[in-house]
Parts: structure tokens; sequence; C-alpha cells
């Protein structure tokens, strides 16, 4: 069976997210409404409607798999939809890895790498 991701995040994937699925679809409702800064004085009964725009749309889609991430209400709304429309709701885990770096005098510049590890099934 073929996998279609649905994906509802203000970032892109990365190279080693998407080989594990045969197609991505990236939401435009997302993208549109600027999700991920939702006002925090509406109330649920906004976010569930939010929520089921994003189900619909990847309904429309035919997305097999679905992953959403920011606001907490909306995370958890969304999921309870998709799984039931019979998606497999899905989660990226990442590890972070402290890098160093040294500049030509000798100046240590830390940063973090996030790798991506697995994507988690939400049950």
């Amino acid at each position: 069976m073929k996998t279609k991701l649905f994906v509802g995040m203000s970032h892109k994937l990365m190279s080693d997210q998407i080989f594990e699925f045969d197609e991505v679809y990236e939401s435009r409702v997302w993208g549109n409404m600027a999700l991920d800064k939702i006002d925090p004085k509406i109330d649920s009964s906004e976010i569930e409607e939010y929520a089921s725009m994003l189900v619909i749309e990847a309904l429309n889609n035919k997305c097999t798999h679905f992953c959403i991430v920011g606001e907490p209400a909306l995370v958890f709304y969304s999921w309870k939809m998709a799984k039931e429309a019979g998606f497999v709701v899905v989660q990226s885990t990442t590890e972070c890895i402290s890098v160093e770096t040294r500049n030509n005098s000798g100046k240590v510049f830390k940063s973090s790498v996030f790798k991506h590890v697995q994507w988690r099934v939400i049950d």
C-alpha cells in the first residue's frame, strides 16, 4: 500500500524524514491560515474547527498518515479527529546533538543539530 503523509508544521521536513513515505503532502490550510500562530484568546470550539479543516484537507488529498505540530489544543483535536477518520497519526522524534566547532583563532562555537530518529505512531 502506498503511504502519503499529511504534514502541518511551520518548517520543512528534513530529507531523512521523507524517505519513509511514498509521498508527502504539505498542508495548504496550515500555511494559508497561519495556524502555528493561533490567538490564545479563542475558545476550544474554534480550535476544533481548525482541526476539522486540517483532517478534511488530509482526506481530500488521500493521505494515509497524519502529522501536525504546534499549538497544543490544535494538536490534541487534530490527532483525535484524524484517528477517528482512520489515519495513522505519527510524530517525528529527534535527537539533539551538541556540536562544537573551532575557528582559526581557536574560539569554540557550540550549536545544536537535530537528527531524525523515528516516526512514533500515536495510538
